[in-house]
């Protein structure tokens, strides 16, 4: 048995190292691919010995994103003609193994069987400003951030033993019917952190005009949100109630493969893309995972 791990990147220097570190725990470099979306020399230096692939990337392509993951798609049905198994995940998104069953993320990965595409649970960390500190970015980030969200649109279809994998809807969804792996969460950084969330969704925002200056659709709806929306947005992150509860993630799954439907234009399945009503307190056993 054979892992791989699969992620492509532009200007994400924090998270690609992060990212490089968690997987490298295990598997060798070599199995973690990097794709560049375009030029970015530090990226041979944070993942120096991974496998990097430097790619063109084209601003004024209106259908940006979207040639991304089917990049990704290729890439990832060429690596599973040389491994048994292949992660498939944005540079900000950590999938781990529940630690209570004593085994690392591509143990877990590993005993899946052919032909498969598994979903995992969501974990979408919010930076609660009233409760916790500002980051310190030479710590771990679950040493300092301790409340999420479950975030449907974020049980990405990632566990990969499919050779035909095809994703739509800038990787949430597939051609396969909603599958889960109930030991397995992925972890989505995008709000952690409440500077850095408004700094990058700024340049976010600027990428989508095209050299002329004209605002044109690249990537997903949110990058071309201006940042009062984003403001807003993480504002009423700070009103949610925390929940003295642990999450249900068996009702949530429930709730997912429930409502899962074949899109009626398309082949692909889709699934709700609501968070929940509470933040819940992420259970001590996964503090300090990365």
């Amino acid at each position: 048995m054979s892992t791989a791990v699969l992620t492509m990147v532009y200007d994400d220097d924090f998270f690609l190292k992060r990212w490089v570190d968690y997987y490298g725990q295990f598997v060798s470099r070599r199995n973690l691919v990097v794709l560049t979306h375009g030029r970015q020399d530090s990226v041979w230096d944070i993942a120096a010995g991974a496998s990097i692939v430097e790619l063109e990337r084209n601003p004024d392509n209106k259908n940006l994103d979207a040639h991304r993951w089917a990049t990704l798609g290729h890439f990832a049905r060429g690596l599973l003609l040389q491994y048994t198994h292949v992660i498939c995940v944005d540079v900000d998104e950590f999938l781990v193994s529940d630690p209570a069953t004593g085994k690392s993320i591509v143990d877990v990965v590993s005993t899946i069987s052919k032909n498969k595409v598994l979903h995992p649970n969501s974990v979408e960390i919010v930076h609660r400003t009233d409760l916790e500190q500002e980051f310190d970015f030479s710590r771990p980030v679950l040493e300092q951030r301790s409340y999420f969200r479950t975030n449907k649109w974020y049980s990405k279809p990632c566990m990969i033993t499919d050779k035909s994998i095809m994703w739509k809807m800038d990787g949430h969804c597939t051609l396969r019917e909603v599958d889960f792996h109930p030991d397995t969460y992925l972890f989505h950084l995008k709000w952690f952190d409440q500077n850095f969330l408004m700094q990058r969704s700024k340049v976010r925002h600027d990428m989508m005009r095209n050299s002329d200056g004209e605002v044109f659709m690249a990537a997903g709806g949110g990058w071309a949100l201006p940042m009062d929306v984003w403001s807003e947005m993480f504002s009423k992150t700070q009103q949610m109630t925390i929940s003295g509860l642990e999450c249900d993630f068996a009702a949530y799954r429930s709730e997912i493969l429930g409502s899962a439907i074949k899109h009626p234009t398309f082949d692909y399945y889709i699934y709700p893309r609501n968070t929940s009503k509470v933040l819940y307190k992420v259970p001590d056993r996964f503090l300090g995972l990365f």
